[in-house]
């Protein structure tokens, strides 16, 4: 009695696994490859491969032209590549379309990245527009797509672009017109060609007037710095060594006229604000301040006054009003920067690090309060690494009560493979059309 109870459970141990087997939960199985689809993903169900052949044997063959819709599903695209680049590359291999009317439709989804494209032939291009998108992927698509319900969506859109093609019938390109759209078409080619070759030759006759331009500047300015006269009328231009006035007139801007003027600001004059200190501490001038000191003055003088210095004893006299109005707010940042160094017990190469970024880039003629130069040394103490590099903010907010010349600084140093082919029944009923016209392309 016991050993026929076991037998019977055994029975039905088998008979429940094998109801499980055949009713259980079932993946959608691989659609069978056909002329019209080409399953590489294995998505799509049988139905769906049915219905795009019925699109095209009965509902295309009943439209002018007789249309023609394929699809493909890949898992990932082939090396990486664009979604539109392998669209229209699959176009042109299969020739979806028929001859001369090139009436060809392809579906292309890649799975796994998501995407998805509609390549359009030539001849179909006012049917399905760009514009169209968003009537054939509408958003209850998107939302199959999202939920990896993907036999559905792509049946949904084929039934859209089905339906769209039918009531658009009238919009379909005769080969007459797509023959004369091509050719106006190449007549605009053409055009621009013929165009772009024109501008091609000004912008050469430009570049041309351009060097000419800059070669008469290089020697009127080269011929000039060595004039005596000039030299006498500008003698300051003497401190200039000459391997550096023949670099600032092959490195700067072409002058919109040829004078003395132009000359000083372009060469002398950029100089003369870069060097002023170390010409005033070689040469035997009286200082009544440090010769840094002038190196500093010398950013608030326009050039004007500078060029028309005749002597260093005039520069010294033009600079020193200066120094005494930034004097003070220097020593309130070296005050600063000594109760900072020595509450943070900064170390000497630490200091030798951050001093040098301050006083290369302050501007001592904006006025700041004593916490203020605290908040910023604090600041550069913070976002100047171990290196003397400067890091990016992560927060910008501690950074709104900083001088202006910090943001300045900030703002400078920041922006200076698919599966198998399937079946060969694919594609072997198109008609050979021509490349794609148009088409979109999108994501989930």
């Amino acid at each position: 009695m016991l050993e026929k109870k076991k037998i019977n459970w055994l029975l039905l141990l088998l008979v429940g696994l094998s109801c499980w087997l055949w009713l259980g939960p079932q993946s959608v199985q691989a659609a069978t490859q056909t002329a019209w689809v080409n399953d590489q993903a294995q998505v799509l169900s049988q139905r769906t491969a049915d219905e795009i052949d019925q699109i095209n044997q009965e509902t295309f063959a009943q439209v002018k032209g007789h249309p023609q819709l394929a699809v493909i599903t890949v898992d990932h695209l082939p090396d990486n590549q664009d979604i539109d680049d392998y669209g229209v590359a699959m176009f042109e291999k299969y020739q979806v379309g028929r001859r001369d009317w090139d009436n060809g439709l392809l579906l292309t989804v890649a799975i796994a990245d998501h995407q998805y494209r509609l390549t359009v032939g030539y001849g179909l291009e006012a049917v399905i527009p760009d514009g169209s998108k968003s009537q054939i992927v509408t958003t209850k698509i998107k939302n199959e797509l999202k939920n990896e319900r993907y036999d559905a969506a792509i049946r949904q859109m084929s039934e859209k672009i089905s339906r769209r093609v039918v009531t658009q019938e009238a919009a379909i390109r005769t080969p007459n017109a797509i023959k004369e759209k091509r050719q106006r078409d190449q007549r605009i080619k053409i055009g621009v060609i013929i165009g772009a070759i024109l501008l091609a030759g000004l912008v050469v006759v430009g570049i041309i007037a351009y060097y000419r331009q800059k070669r008469r500047w290089q020697a009127f300015a080269l011929s000039t710095l060595r004039d005596e006269q000039f030299l006498q009328r500008h003698p300051l231009v003497r401190f200039m060594p000459w391997p550096d006035q023949i670099n600032m007139v092959k490195t700067t801007s072409l002058p919109s006229k040829l004078t003395d003027v132009q000359l000083l600001r372009l060469v002398f004059i950029p100089y003369l604000r870069e060097h002023v200190s170390d010409i005033l501490a070689s040469n035997p001038v009286a200082l009544e301040y440090p010769a840094a000191d002038y190196q500093l003055a010398i950013k608030a003088v326009s050039d004007r006054p500078l060029y028309s210095a005749k002597t260093l004893t005039k520069i010294v006299a033009l600079l020193n009003p200066k120094i005494r109005q930034i004097k003070p707010m220097m020593l309130r940042y070296q005050q600063a920067f000594e109760v900072y160094s020595q509450q943070n017990n900064l170390s000497a190469q630490r200091r030798q690090q951050l001093w040098p970024i301050f006083t290369a880039n302050v501007d001592y003629f904006e006025t700041v309060t004593v916490d203020e130069a605290l908040a910023l040394f604090a600041n550069m103490d913070r976002y100047v690494d171990r290196n003397g590099k400067l890091q990016r903010p992560k927060n910008k907010a501690d950074l709104m009560l900083l001088p202006v010349w910090w943001t300045t600084y900030n703002d400078t140093t920041f922006n200076s493979g698919s599966g198998s082919n399937g079946s060969n029944s694919f594609g072997s009923g198109f008609g050979g059309g021509s490349t794609g016209g148009g088409g979109f392309s999108g994501g989930w």
